[in-house]
């Protein structure tokens, strides 16, 4: 809930308030549907369940934190990868913002769902797969549906600005949400002796990352 008002105030502040509620609508229900729809039939993560460690449910299903987790982390990657598109100065930018930014969000489910599932961690687990797979017990199809609904929720709430340019935006927060959010993860991985998982997040999610807030440029604008 912090985290989501952070990326709330941000996008307020750095990118008004019709680009921020559109991109927050987009995130939230697609993610909630995908996620009610993923405890109901086990499409698109496979089969889970959660626990009751996150707090009220939607439905009795999802904990309400969730969508805006979805939010908070999928701002936050929209942001750092539109900064190495407008830097890298692809054509087509906007749809590589989009897709680096489902990428660096699915890259924080790599350290997120093993530490978050794990059978070892006996007093912090917030949800219970009920089949199993390669990645850390974790089915690869997880990684699938992260991908698909986070392409989906980001292009969306982009495509509502209906604009092909927007204000440039600082990014130090979006990183700093980013990072803590892996770092997070990654020290319960790594108390649970999953050090692959923490040498993947560095790799995959806090490399590229790094890489946006080294080369922020304020005065770029988005595509």
């Amino acid at each position: 809930v912090l985290g989501a008002l952070a990326m709330l105030a941000y996008g307020l502040w750095a990118l008004g308030a019709r680009r921020t509620l559109l991109f927050f609508c987009a995130a939230t229900l697609i993610s909630a549907s995908a996620e009610l729809a993923g405890t109901t039939t086990g499409w698109p993560f496979g089969g889970y369940e959660y626990a009751d460690f996150l707090g009220p449910k939607l439905l009795g299903r999802v904990p309400f934190a969730v969508p805006l987790s979805w939010f908070t982390m999928g701002f936050a990657s929209f942001v750092l990868a539109d900064t190495l598109a407008v830097r890298a100065r692809w054509r087509l930018r906007t749809l590589w913002s989009i897709v680096l930014g489902a990428w660096l969000l699915t890259a924080w489910d790599l350290v997120l769902d093993p530490s978050m599932a794990a059978p070892q961690m006996q007093y912090i687990h917030f949800w219970t797969w009920h089949e199993t797979g390669p990645y850390f017990g974790m089915p690869l199809r997880n990684l699938a549906g992260w991908f698909g609904t986070g392409l989906l929720f980001i292009a969306v709430g982009r495509a509502l600005w209906n604009e092909r340019s927007a204000p440039a935006a600082p990014i130090a927060l979006p990183f700093v949400v980013y990072a803590l959010n892996v770092g997070w993860s990654t020290v319960l991985s790594v108390g649970a002796g999953m050090w692959p998982a923490a040498l993947v997040a560095i790799l995959f999610s806090m490399a590229p990352a790094a890489l946006a807030a080294a080369r922020a440029d304020r005065r770029a604008t988005y595509a």
